[in-house]
């Protein structure tokens, strides 16, 4: 199923470059919104590492001692996501949302030809955000951070890297 993304967005990519640049923001936006709800309504058990999050999102206020696996932001989202709503679908479609988003944005700011950068998205980093949850948030806040880099605005940056790592330790990296 993950092929037919692809070849959407691949027709959709072929579609905004016959029709123009006129139409190439609303194409992409739909292709953006198209990944979003691939990604949102998938089967994340169908996945690795997943079985960990459902734990945690389930037993957050049990004896069992997840503190130290998960940092402060994944946590914060977590209890914010279960607080709305008992689903773990709820969660995943919210973390679905903001890595998408994230890349998206950065993608549409920072490249000369969106499409192609979208489709390397699709190839490289769209499947393992399906599973690898943390990692991909720390650096879709990496991603919107880049804009504080090119303005020249540590604070900004520093703050933005705070929240990247709140999500991953990794992120200091």
């Amino acid at each position: 199923m993950l092929q037919y993304i692809l070849i959407i967005v691949l027709v959709l990519a072929l579609f905004a470059r016959i029709t123009g640049k006129s139409s190439d923001k609303t194409l992409f936006g739909i292709a953006v919104v198209i990944l979003i709800l691939y990604c949102a309504l998938r089967d994340g058990f169908l996945y690795p590492d997943i079985q960990n999050y459902y734990d945690y999102f389930n037993h957050n206020n049990s004896d069992i001692d997840f503190e130290e696996n998960f940092n402060l932001g994944y946590s914060l989202l977590n209890r914010i996501c279960r607080g709305i709503s008992p689903s773990f679908q709820f969660l995943l479609s919210v973390i679905s949302i903001i890595i998408i988003y994230l890349y998206s944005k950065a993608i549409k700011n920072y490249s000369p030809n969106i499409w192609f950068s979208l489709i390397l998205f699709i190839l490289i980093n769209y499947y393992p955000s399906f599973f690898l949850l943390r990692q991909y948030l720390a650096m879709g806040v990496y991603l919107f951070s880049i804009k504080y880099i090119i303005k020249r605005e540590p604070v900004n940056f520093g703050i933005c890297m705070l929240i990247a790592v709140s999500f991953h330790t990794t992120a200091t990296i």
